[in-house]
């Protein structure tokens, strides 16, 4: 049987149009129902690079399309299949039916024997679940990470040690947050991913700053700007932030407006911290 391309390696998660095309591109030159499983999966991803993009109708009609070909013998297929309709009901704010999903996944994933799919099941059910029980599901995911041997499931450690961070630091236990979150900003950096090792280096300095070591977080803030050459739009509304805090209004000022003129069309920038950066910047 001819070999078929290894399409998980050619998502890139910034840029789901462009995936798309990649994934199709594979499915044009190649018969992919010679392997049937493959096929399936193949088209759970198209319909992932749609929901990614906000398009749940088209999502939606491909998961479709794959529900009758799935046999009654649990493979990877049925768990991404799973995967990826909990992930449209958790879009569309049906977290009970999203739950349901990640369940059926989580149940048949050591049948399957995926640990990189395992730990994105319960990486989805911590996001479906309340605060204390997604610290748990979030716990149990970066122990899977950890003690896994395969290597695209100890790749998921980065996100996990920001997303127990983030529990933590919704719970204001902000000591424990910076504690793994700085767990996190080093395994980025000795990973050597810069954008990434960014990112956590923020949420460090953002929860310093939601424990009243203001001068430590903009000093962070500061770098990240010189490092980013001034285009970061978060890192530009920590900055005014934490000014604004140390009684530096007027310097703050700017800040707010580069904040609000860069982050006014991202659509997860709530309402209100734009009409905040708005106000505060005139």
């Amino acid at each position: 049987m001819e070999q078929l391309p290894p399409f998980d390696k050619l998502w890139d998660y910034s840029d789901p149009a462009a995936t798309e095309q990649k994934f199709r591109e594979i499915m044009d030159t190649n018969d992919t129902r010679t392997d049937m499983s493959y096929h399936l999966q193949l088209l759970t991803q198209i319909a992932r690079t749609y929901s990614l993009r906000r398009l749940f109708t088209e999502s939606q009609n491909i998961l479709d399309e794959i529900k009758p070909a799935l046999d009654e013998k649990n493979g990877l297929e049925h768990l991404r299949f799973h995967l990826e309709q909990g992930r449209i009901y958790n879009s569309s704010g049906d977290k009970e039916s999203a739950r349901k999903e990640f369940e059926k996944a989580l149940a048949m994933s050591d049948e399957v024997g995926h640990d990189f799919h395992t730990v994105d099941t319960m990486h989805m059910l911590a996001i479906v679940s309340k605060p204390n029980e997604a610290i748990e599901w979030n716990k149990k995911a970066m122990q899977k990470a950890e003690s896994s041997s395969q290597e695209r499931a100890k790749n998921w450690l980065g996100s996990l040690y920001n997303n127990l961070g983030w529990d933590y630091f919704a719970k204001k236990d902000f000591k424990t947050a910076l504690d793994i979150l700085k767990k996190g900003w080093d395994w980025q950096v000795a990973m050597g991913r810069e954008a990434q090792a960014a990112i956590a280096k923020w949420a460090v300095a953002r929860t310093l700053r939601a424990m009243g070591k203001v001068d430590e977080a903009l000093k962070m803030q500061r770098e990240l700007e010189a490092e980013n050459k001034g285009k970061d739009g978060f890192v530009f509304e920590e900055i005014a932030e934490c000014l604004y805090e140390l009684k530096k209004k007027e310097e703050a000022k700017p800040y707010f407006a580069k904040a609000y003129e860069t982050l006014k069309d991202d659509p997860y920038t709530e309402t209100e911290r734009l009409k905040r950066m708005q106000e505060l910047s005139k």
